[in-house]
This record gives structure tokens, C-alpha cells and sequence, in this order.
């Protein structure tokens, strides 16, 4: 097996300051990591009552905000954002033909159960989700 070109002084000086770099940021990430840590308990809390809080105004009118008010504080609820769904599939296959339907067409796995079909023969697993990140601190 033949031997790898050797890198110019150049090369090693830029691979060097990219190492650097990176370790840097990795640095930076696990600091911050460390820092914000203990309020990962509060974080989570805060979106429990913000559901709690937005539950009130579920069934109310979408259109309208509303105040919520304690003893030392009050959160506006705003209105409901609007979403935009298809109401006729049908319609949409008609309007676009066969194979620019089957094109643009995407099914979530929920749907598929609810409508009972074999999940696992209808579906293939791929690692292509976010890789999870964990910092641990080295210790010196």
C-alpha cells in the first residue's frame, strides 16, 4: 500500500486552526450545557402551564385573544393561528392527474393506522433523524 501524499505546511497550518476551531465550539456547547442544566426542571414546568394556560381557551372563540390574569402577573393568549388543510383529495387528484398526485402526496403513519393498514409492510426505517448530542466534561 502506497504511502499518503504528504500535506504542505499550509495544509497542516489550516487542519491545525480547524481542529482548533472545533474544539472550541465544543468547549462553548458544553459550557453552556453545564450552565443551563439546572433549569431544564423549570423549562419543562413552563411549557406544562403554558398548555395548562392555553387548555382555558380551547373551545373559545379562535379568532378573539384573551388575558389571563393571576396576582402578580397576566398572559395574553392570542388567537389561534390559522392553518390551512385540504378538505377534498379527491378534488386535488382530479386537479393534478395521477402522477403529479402520487408525486405530492405524503401519508403519515398515523393515518395509515387509523385506516388499519400494515404499517411495517407499507413502511421502511432509515437512519436519517438528528444524531442526538450529550457532553460529558473531561475531567483535567
Amino acid at each position: 500500500m502506497p504511502n499518503p501524499p504528504r500535506k504542505t505546511p499550509e495544509e497542516l497550518r489550516a487542519l491545525r486552526a480547524a481542529s482548533a476551531a472545533r474544539r472550541a465550539v465544543v468547549d462553548e456547547y458544553g459550557d453552556l450545557t453545564v450552565k443551563l442544566r439546572p433549569f431544564k426542571a423549570d423549562q419543562a414546568r413552563l411549557a406544562d402551564l403554558a398548555k395548562t394556560i392555553r387548555g382555558w381557551y380551547a373551545d373559545a372563540d379562535a379568532r378573539l385573544p384573551f388575558t389571563a390574569e393571576g396576582d402578580h402577573y397576566q398572559a395574553l393568549v392570542g388567537p389561534k393561528a390559522n392553518e390551512t388543510k385540504i378538505e377534498d383529495i379527491e378534488a386535488v387528484y382530479d386537479a393534478l392527474g395521477h402522477d403529479a398526485f402520487l408525486a405530492a402526496c405524503s401519508i403519515t403513519l398515523g393515518a395509515l393506522e387509523k385506516a388499519g393498514a400494515n404499517v411495517a409492510a407499507l413502511t421502511v426505517k432509515e437512519q436519517t433523524g438528528s444524531r442526538s448530542l450529550t457532553v460529558t466534561e473531561i475531567e483535567a
